[in-house]
């Protein structure tokens, strides 16, 4: 596998971090991955998509936009009229009087937004009141018309989403469907307490001219180097310069009207406006390769510095086992082969070669170089 270096942009902080979170648990995301409109045109761009869970799924540290209260209702499609009276209290008076927004059936699921930072990823507790998110105003995330809503996994099948109190049982995995499984809190299930505390530690940059992801949008901040499994990512996002078109479409724009109008060359081929090529599916977004998605419409979780070392030490324990070393033994030998001695200090694209190297030692273990008569050094290889 390919592993490749890239620049993740960010409205805020808070923003770079859930993304952490996320990857971190292996959800695959999409930022900013749709504008919609309230009827008087007003743009309404919600921070994150996740389409294997069908969420919508916003932060800020203190107050919700103005216009999410009615975006998350028409996400739910509940088709009802808001209370304002009670929706003035919980979310202000600009936000309770808002205007309907329209959203398309492809996009509706369901729509949850956090309020504050992110949650105690050192809580010891797994009671909903005391766990993660005690020091939330809400206890956790609301939704159009209740809260508080806490990320939870099941116990059994590791799914995730989020419920009412983190109730595991409530989850579409129905593991836990029975009499004897009643309000099984698992929002302070340690997987999603070492995901808060590397979205806490994880190191980000910060830009103040870069643009961001969308065209016509303000700078975006907060940036995320990561790596993608993908071959010829980062190839594409160095490629694009926010102009995507498909070449059918500038086709259809250049040719008189009526003319050729079985144009359809949308999605497999070069882009119009850059050197890169197309998403097969979007026919917008750049892609990877010929007839591949973007990641937009088909995330890749992102690996960070941290979580690189961490794969790197469970896959040097596996090549150990299929090779029959000792697994310090193939922490020098590939520390060697990298030239380094620290992987703290190395980079991201070095660490990239490393994860690609020792996975091809797992699936050929006839590759591994042999040790020679040095002896073993204090090197760091821990991902702590």
């Amino acid at each position: 596998m390919a592993y490749e270096v890239v620049t993740a942009r960010f409205r805020t902080e808070l923003h770079a971090r859930w993304s952490v979170f996320f990857d971190h648990l292996q959800v695959p995301w999409a930022y900013e991955s749709a504008t919609f409109h309230d009827s008087a045109g007003t743009p309404c761009t919600p921070a994150f998509w996740l389409p294997r869970e069908r969420i919508w799924f916003d932060a800020e540290q203190e107050q919700a936009p103005t216009w999410w209260k009615h975006f998350a209702a028409a996400v739910c499609n509940r088709g009802r009229e808001l209370d304002l009276e009670e929706d003035e209290q919980h979310w202000g008076e600009e936000s309770a009087h808002g205007l309907p927004i329209e959203v398309d059936e492809e996009w509706q699921g369901q729509a949850l937004i956090s309020l504050g930072g992110i949650p105690d990823g050192g809580s010891r507790y797994n009671r909903p009141h005391d766990g993660p998110w005690h020091r939330h105003r809400d206890m956790g995330m609301c939704t159009d018309n209740d809260a508080p809503y806490q990320w939870t996994l099941c116990p059994q099948c590791g799914q995730f989403g989020a419920e009412f109190w983190g109730y595991a049982e409530r989850l579409p995995c129905k593991c836990l469907d029975g009499h004897e499984y009643r309000k099984v809190p698992n929002s302070g299930d340690k997987r999603l307490l070492a995901a808060y505390q590397a979205a806490e530690r994880e190191t980000l940059a910060h830009c103040d001219a870069v643009p961001g992801p969308r065209p016509g949008r303000a700078a975006y901040p907060a940036v995320r180097e990561a790596l993608v499994c993908q071959e010829g990512a980062a190839l594409a996002q160095a490629r694009c310069v926010q102009e995507c078109t498909s070449l059918g479409a500038q086709l259809r724009a250049e040719l008189p009207e009526g003319a050729y109008a079985e144009v359809s060359a949308d999605g497999d081929v070069l882009c119009a406006g850059c050197p890169g090529f197309v998403c097969d599916w979007c026919g917008v977004r750049p892609a990877a390769a010929v007839g591949a998605a973007c990641r937009v419409c088909d995330p890749k979780v992102l690996i960070s510095h941290h979580r690189t070392r961490q794969l790197l030490d469970a896959k040097a324990a596996e090549a150990g086992k299929a090779s029959g070393l000792p697994a310090w033994e193939i922490h020098v030998l590939l520390n060697r082969a990298l030239g380094i001695r620290k992987r703290e200090q190395t980079s991201l694209a070095l660490l990239g070669e490393g994860l690609t190297l020792v996975e091809q030692w797992i699936q050929d273990p006839s590759l591994i170089p042999a040790l020679g008569t040095a002896r073993r050094p204090a090197l760091s290889f821990s991902a702590s």
